[in-house]
């Protein structure tokens, strides 16, 4: 269920949705219905998003709780529906991915220059969305997992509480979720 519910948080269609799935579009509007259902601010968020993008031709992403960056979004307004769906769609997701996105970059920076500084032995090898793949010596794991979460968790977010996951492992592809204590 994971798959379908992040879909919709990041603007999945309906269509897309029902083909991932492999279900007709009603059912697909079930779905969204259901988790949507249970996330009443969540819904009025996405559609403050939209009725913002549709006002002014443009949405943000956010940092240290400020408009950031500016998407121009102006087929939102276009009398071509198939164009001003995928602008809706685009007028919150560009607010939730891309806030992700300039969050994660900033604490790149910070965690970056944490290694150097402190001779860290561990290294940055990937950022992937709003995620970062560190490579660390056996010994220093534990406190490289607690330093990024805590540098993560701690940038400025306005009133929004950031959550950090972290996972361990020998390779990307055989990781699993690791404790910070």
């Amino acid at each position: 269920m994971k798959a379908p519910v992040l879909g919709i948080l990041y603007g999945m269609s309906t269509a897309s949705l029902a083909a991932q799935m492999g279900c007709s579009l009603e059912q697909a509007r079930r779905v969204e219905d259901a988790i949507l259902g249970q996330f009443k601010r969540l819904q009025a968020w996405i559609d403050e998003s939209i009725r913002f993008t549709r006002k002014h031709g443009y949405c943000t992403t956010w940092f240290a709780g400020k408009p950031f960056h500016r998407r121009l979004l102006w087929e939102i307004a276009g009398i071509d529906r198939s164009s001003a769906s995928s602008a809706e769609r685009a007028a919150f997701n560009t607010r939730m991915q891309g806030t992700g996105a300039a969050l994660m970059l900033a604490s790149l920076n910070r965690v970056v220059q944490w290694i150097k500084e402190d001779g860290v032995p561990a290294r940055v090898v990937a950022t992937i969305h709003d995620s970062m793949v560190v490579e660390a010596a056996e010994p220093a794991v534990p406190e490289v997992a607690w330093r990024v979460t805590h540098i993560m968790e701690t940038m400025d977010n306005g009133d929004v509480p950031l959550r950090v996951g972290i996972k361990q492992g020998k390779t990307f592809g055989n990781m699993t979720s690791y404790t910070v204590e």
